[in-house]
């Protein structure tokens, strides 16, 4: 195919193509540079709320296996405390950084797309007939799909719903596991974002100095950058849907946990006075 398009080049003037695809080629390196820092920051925020979950769970863990009435007050104030709204405000800046992420991806393939449309009209035909081939590789990964981690959380989210007395703990550090779980399953999404910006910016880097004679190679190199935008839009799309989940599911675990123990607490606190009223009574 580019041997084609070499062809059709020799008889054309390219100094405006040369423009157009090198402009393209300098926004595609600053959005994948920005990109970058963007998986950068979320994957590290997605450690701290992992952490944050971690910590939560297993103190629930360790007061399950000890309970008793003087219990109530400390979940509460766990359920109800720093670490929770550290973890879900996380977790909200994680799902800010993926619609960003998102937002550069479609930049990104609008520029590029901008300097393919710089190029000669025999050259665009040739692309366009190429299809969906066009950029790809075969060591491409398949595409993000989150469904099966969404119904996993469906599941928590429908035992915190209905959760109890009794299965409480067990539906709580449940929430908590799975929470825990499927953050880990964003910070790989953005671990393979990060690899195709990561191969964006190194393409991108040889469109700083080329002339006309290097127009013609560039062309499979605009194609592949397209390719990859494509790819980190799709995957931070899911990485979307799966965090907003999340996010569903930990406001409803605290909300839950939270109206449960306060409702436990109280209960003990009626009982108590009850049994001290019964006292004053049994000494008249």
């Amino acid at each position: 195919a580019t041997d084609y398009i070499s062809d059709k080049f020799n008889d054309l003037d390219f100094v405006e193509s040369l423009d157009g695809v090198r402009d393209a080629g300098t926004d595609c390196n600053r959005l994948a540079g920005e990109v970058i820092g963007l998986c950068g920051d979320t994957i590290a925020k997605g450690q701290e709320v992992i952490t944050f979950g971690e910590e939560i769970k297993d103190t629930l863990e360790n007061i399950a296996t000890n309970m008793d009435a003087s219990c109530l007050e400390t979940i509460k104030d766990l359920i109800d405390g720093d670490q929770m709204k550290q973890a879900i405000a996380l977790a909200g800046e994680m799902e800010a950084l993926t619609t960003s992420c998102v937002d550069k991806s479609v930049e990104m393939i609008g520029r590029m797309d901008d300097g393919v449309k710089a190029l000669p009209e025999c050259v665009q035909s040739e692309i366009s007939e190429w299809g969906e081939e066009a950029g790809a590789s075969e060591a491409d990964p398949e595409l993000a799909n989150v469904d099966d981690d969404i119904a996993e959380l469906q599941m928590c989210l429908d035992g915190i719903k209905n959760l109890n007395l009794f299965t409480a703990m067990d539906s709580g550090t449940n929430a908590l596991r799975g929470l825990n779980t499927k953050v880990g399953v964003c910070r790989q999404i953005f671990d393979a974002i990060k690899s195709f910006a990561d191969a964006v910016l190194t393409i991108t880097d040889a469109f700083f100095d080329f002339d006309v004679s290097a127009v013609v190679s560039k062309v499979k190199d605009m194609c592949r950058c397209i390719k990859l935008g494509g790819l980190m839009k799709q995957f931070a799309e899911q990485c979307g849907r799966l965090i907003r989940f999340i996010l569903d599911l930990f406001h409803e675990t605290t909300s839950k946990l939270s109206c449960l123990w306060a409702a436990l607490a109280f209960a003990k606190d009626c009982l108590m006075d009850c049994l001290g009223y019964a006292s004053e009574a049994k000494q008249l």
